[in-house]
């Protein structure tokens, strides 16, 4: 019968510290999640960028000799508890593959230059651009509720403005019955990564889709695109 009790009191002490541990990792669990913002390009009639406005630049940006603005993505912690170490890989291999196939055939084709560091954009015949490749983003802790703003990098945004430009068609020549939606354009990918309080990992791959709020491409090929970020899905990757 002694045996019986001590076995039922090792089962109850197993539970109750295994409640224990389950309660503080749900008290510890942040959740990073890419909140919606609205992003606007502009290009010229050679389609070269003119302008580039988000909600917050729109709102705070006041150099007004800087046309090329930043443009960001909001990060929310909507979770319990800080997170910290967060890591940010936009996956350049694999997103310069999704917009070179929807460039296919337009002379604008997307180089990753690894051993520079570069992304290198060849517009047809006409000219090239270059930019860094940031392997990383890192900023220290989001604590909860707390919201932060990540940059998009200057070449993708460059190569949704070629896209615009190059591919789809002048703005009277889109059929009423037939508007522009999120599958008419590339999808981006974003990996996160970040710890609790307790230096557990959390990586999660975050799919980033554009829903179309104004398309306007005149017969001359200059126009601009007003364009939501959306968080269309997202996965655990480090189970």
């Amino acid at each position: 019968m002694a045996v019986c009790v001590s076995v039922c009191s090792i089962f109850v002490a197993v539970e109750t510290l295994d409640e224990i541990r389950k309660d503080r990792e749900l008290a510890y669990k942040p959740d990073l999640r890419v909140y919606e913002n609205d992003i606007s390009l502009y290009w010229d009639e050679e389609g070269r960028e003119i302008r580039r406005e988000d909600n917050y630049t729109r709102q705070y940006q006041t150099n007004e000799g800087n046309i090329l603005y930043g443009v960001y993505l909001n990060i929310d912690n909507i979770g319990t508890g800080n997170a910290k170490d967060i890591k940010y890989d936009w996956n350049y291999e694999d997103n310069i593959r999704v917009f070179n196939s929807f460039l296919e055939k337009s002379g604008v084709e997307a180089l990753l230059l690894e051993t520079e560091n570069l992304i290198q954009i060849e517009h047809k015949d006409q000219w090239i651009s270059q930019s860094r490749i940031d392997d990383n983003d890192i900023e220290s802790y989001i604590s909860q509720d707390m919201q932060k703003r990540v940059l998009i990098p200057s070449a993708y945004l460059e190569l949704l403005t070629a896209y615009c430009y190059e591919i789809l068609s002048p703005s009277s020549e889109i059929e009423y019955n037939r508007p522009l939606t999120m599958e008419d354009f590339p999808k981006l990918s974003l990996t996160i990564s970040y710890k609790n309080i307790q230096g557990l990992e959390i990586k999660k791959k975050v799919e980033i889709g554009f829903e179309v709020i104004m398309y306007n491409k005149e017969i001359s090929g200059e126009g601009n695109c007003s364009l939501r970020v959306r968080n269309i899905a997202e996965e655990i990757i480090n189970k």
